[in-house]
């Protein structure tokens, strides 16, 4: 384990957490943060960071990659915090001409 890269994951999400408590506006809109803006961290932990930040929505484009029980899991948590989730990705072929039948 790389210590100093701890101690700084470490020190931002403390200092992440400290400005979101600290952040009373809730967005009218819904605008949605993707799902992997903090990439040490898990899925839950970025939806909550989300929510205590105001945001109301998220998206996530790799849904399609998880396990029936990672994707259960990413549901409650929205549930839990009462979030929407905004545009996925279902089709990951990108723009080759197979992927657009």
């Amino acid at each position: 384990m790389n210590r100093r890269r701890f101690l700084e994951t470490l020190l931002g999400v403390a200092g992440a957490r400290k400005v979101a408590l600290g952040a009373p506006y809730r967005f009218r809109l819904r605008y949605a943060p993707r799902i992997g803006l903090l990439p040490e961290l898990p899925i839950e932990q970025q939806l909550e960071i989300y929510a205590e930040w105001g945001f109301r929505a998220f998206e996530y484009n790799r849904l399609p990659r998880h396990s029936f029980q990672e994707i259960e899991a990413i549901r409650k948590k929205r549930e839990e915090l009462g979030m929407a989730m905004g545009v996925f990705v279902v089709n990951s072929g990108g723009w080759k001409g197979e992927a657009m039948v």
